[in-house]
């Protein structure tokens, strides 16, 4: 739920009739534009109802007063942002095509991919690269060796990547992934080209006892904030290694629940937008794409776990992974990202999977030796 992320200064494109990019696990970037009118004609997701010229369906339940309003989003939205200091997470979400799913329940290889076939590698695949050439990363190093190589991305929650980009498409099928206990998550932000690690309880742990038992390396906390590099922020959680991965799921009542959360999460900041509007410092909604990024990716990341003094706006800007212009927190908008994801509700027969792959650093997972591996009930 990725391409090479390249980043244009206008891209307008009809979802409709634009070719489709897939890639298992990939989210790419676009181009921060004014994509409203084109969000507004269809979301661009498997199974997706909208149909094109169809407006969001903008819900208002009865009148509450503004404290309320406030309260009740609050409440919904409290479990959803993700801070730099806080970033260690063991359940993670990743978005994908029916197709794909249909293909996992034959062949349960999750981390398949070593690029696009489109887009080429990834943003952080090229960063990685180019650490160990220039600079001797060791971590860097670690993370191009074969165990590592192919790589899914994910966020911790659906709703803040339902959207994507302008012009890319993830599909609306949910895989749930369960990190196991003893994994590690990194963290790494490419302002700071700093290493940081913990353990899935969020306790730190060491660069030494990474590099000395690399099995346990389950993910990377990757923050693209660079302004040198790139035009504009985003995040995401990347999936390296298949034997750091305690289950994989689709399909499944958690996962439906999961999404409902969300829906409703998101319904009840329209409620509030709707009564009180949108605007907060750093947040005009005439403001340019790029400055709204930038602000975001500034101030509302940034900030300490605690969070019972943020109102729901802050909240919401907290558990945002991608701060394009489909997810400013304006009225439509918000409409448009609930019927994503009343779209995306689990249907279909559950799938899960508990991989028994055991790690080698010197040899990633193939689709042969894992057709292999389901054959003999050892993958």
């Amino acid at each position: 739920m990725r391409s090479s992320r390249s980043k244009t200064t206008s891209i307008r494109s009809d979802r409709c009739s634009r070719r489709a990019f897939v890639v298992v696990g990939g989210v790419g970037l676009g181009a921060l534009t004014d994509p409203l009118g084109w969000a507004l004609t269809s979301i661009a997701c498997a199974r997706d109802p909208m149909a094109r010229g169809a407006s969001p369906r903008v819900e208002r339940d009865a009148p509450r007063s503004d404290d309320a309003l406030e309260a009740e989003a609050r409440r919904r939205l409290v479990e959803y942002p993700v801070d730099h200091d806080r970033f260690a997470r063991r359940v993670l979400h990743t978005w994908t095509t029916t197709e794909q799913v249909d293909a996992l329940r034959l062949l349960p290889v999750l981390l398949s991919r070593t690029a696009s076939p489109v887009n080429g590698p990834a943003y952080f695949s090229r960063l990685m690269e180019r650490r160990e050439r220039e600079h001797g990363d060791e971590v860097a190093r670690l993370l191009r060796q074969p165990a590592f190589a192919r790589l899914r991305f994910a966020w911790t929650s659906t709703w803040p990547t339902r959207l994507g980009w302008e012009g890319e498409s993830y599909g609306g099928e949910i895989v749930e992934v369960v990190l196991r206990k003893e994994a590690v998550v990194a963290r790494f932000t490419s302002a700071r080209g700093e290493w940081d690690f913990a353990d899935t309880d969020g306790a730190p742990v060491q660069r030494a006892a990474v590099l000395a038992d690399p099995s346990r390396l389950g993910a990377i906390y990757f923050v693209a904030d660079d302004p040198t590099e790139r035009a504009a922020a985003y995040r995401e959680y990347v999936l390296c290694n298949e034997s750091a991965i305690e289950s994989w799921s689709a399909g499944t009542d958690e996962i439906r629940e999961h999404v409902q959360r969300g829906v409703e999460a998101i319904r009840a900041l329209t409620a509030l937008v709707a009564r009180t509007g949108s605007q907060r410092a750093g947040d005009d909604p005439g403001a340019r794409d790029t400055d709204w990024n930038a602000f975001v990716a500034r101030t509302a990341w940034s900030r300490p776990s605690e969070r019972r003094h943020r109102d729901a706006h802050a909240l919401y800007l907290a558990s945002l992974a991608f701060p394009n212009d489909f997810y400013r927190p304006t009225e439509q908008r918000l409409a448009v990202l609930a019927d994503a994801l009343r779209a995306s509700l689990p249907r279909g027969e559950p799938l899960v999977h508990r991989p028994k792959r055991q790690f080698a650093l010197d040899r990633g997972p193939s689709i042969l030796r894992a057709f292999v591996h389901v054959t003999l009930g050892t993958f």
